[in-house]
């Protein structure tokens, strides 16, 4: 649903690690998209978050972002976890209590990276199988991973030594008769990824070996017309990528000339035609850029200032529905780590908790 500045996340992890020696289904649950689900099925309240946050600091600092539906979650400068909008309906008392490198919100549950590249989960419990990350023969959890992104009702986990696992609605466990399913989370074997996104009913992501993209389960085949959920959004184009996410039926990448494609369902107008972007995030009907001079550049529908961006320069970016989020990078002594929102606010989900 968003993104962001995946490679400082990633290379946080990895300096953790080297410090440490071990270092039923409701149909509205299946059916809908993160970016649809109707104001009436979440709360207004605000924030709360898994751990005391409070450094000394009459501000909070933040080093991670990620946009949902109608809330936000951040990883604070102590790596605890703190959301706010509205979210409680589902994720109350929820959030764990740990140290976390990264963060993927979607409309009804949320994951998180420990320092440990383990993967924790929480949110709305209807589907049990979104929020069982993967483990090993023992039932113990995977570790290792420096990338995460969800979808509705299936995420993934990439990078480190288990190349990449996807779990909930569409794999060989989450299968649910009657419901949605083109094996989404059913991962090619033997590849190793560096990102993944987690789209609606499909998966892109990018090899590790040479930046090109692989995408599976629906919309895999352009010459077939399956159903309504078939965009041809899991048919990507060619060449080596730095940066991919995915919004329902849609993706965008950025390759390694610094330019934007994206595919699948249209909506949001032709990409910005810059060379020098960096990262990329997709929300419901907007998506954003930010390029290597740390400005931001979004395209789409306008719909309540969400492409109204702030001054520069931002560390990372995250389009939510009709709102978007921003980082300002650490080294900027004066706003340095503090988070802007702007756009829709119906729940709360631009007021940032200072």
């Amino acid at each position: 649903m968003d993104f962001v500045r995946a490679s400082w996340v990633g290379v946080a992890i990895l300096l953790v690690l080297a410090g440490c020696k071990s270092d039923g289904v409701s149909p509205s649950d299946a059916g809908l998209d993160a970016a649809e689900v109707s104001d009436a099925d979440v709360s207004a309240d605000s924030a709360a978050d898994g751990g005391d946050t409070d450094s000394g600091s009459d501000l909070i600092r933040w080093r991670h972002i990620s946009t949902g539906n109608v809330h936000a979650c951040g990883v604070t400068d102590d790596y605890r976890i703190t959301c706010w909008g509205g979210w409680r309906r589902f994720a109350e008392g929820q959030i764990p209590f740990g140290t976390y490198e990264m963060v993927s919100a979607s409309a009804r549950w949320d994951c998180a990276l420990d320092s440990a590249g383990t993967v924790d989960c929480w949110g709305d419990t209807n589907f049990q199988g979104r929020l069982k990350p993967p483990v090993d023969e023992e039932g113990e959890p995977l570790g290792g991973f420096t990338y995460i992104d969800i979808g509705e009702n299936h995420a993934c986990a990439a990078g480190g030594p288990h190349e990449i696992k996807c779990w909930g609605l569409g794999s060989e466990e989450g299968e649910r008769e009657g419901f949605s399913d083109y094996d989404q989370a059913v991962v090619p074997e033997g590849i190793a990824f560096e990102r993944v996104a987690a789209g609606f009913l499909h998966t892109c992501a990018i090899r590790a070996d040479d930046g090109a993209i692989e995408c599976w389960g629906a919309g895999t085949n352009p010459e077939r017309e399956v159903d309504d959920n078939d965009y041809d959004q899991a048919v990507p184009p060619e060449g080596e990528y730095v940066d991919i996410d995915a919004a329902r039926y849609r993706n965008c990448a950025v390759n390694s000339d610094g330019a934007i494609r994206c595919w699948g369902r249209d909506g949001f107008g032709p990409p910005p035609e810059a060379t020098n972007f960096e990262s990329i995030t997709v929300g419901k009907t907007h998506a954003c850029a930010l390029d290597d001079a740390g400005e931001i550049t979004c395209w789409g529908q306008d719909a309540n200032g969400a492409k109204d961006v702030g001054d520069g320069p931002w560390e990372q970016v995250a389009a939510g529905t009709e709102f978007t989020c921003a980082l300002a990078p650490p080294e900027n002594m004066a706003t340095g780590g503090t988070v802007r929102c702007w756009g829709r606010n119906d729940n709360d989900q631009t007021e940032v908790p200072e």
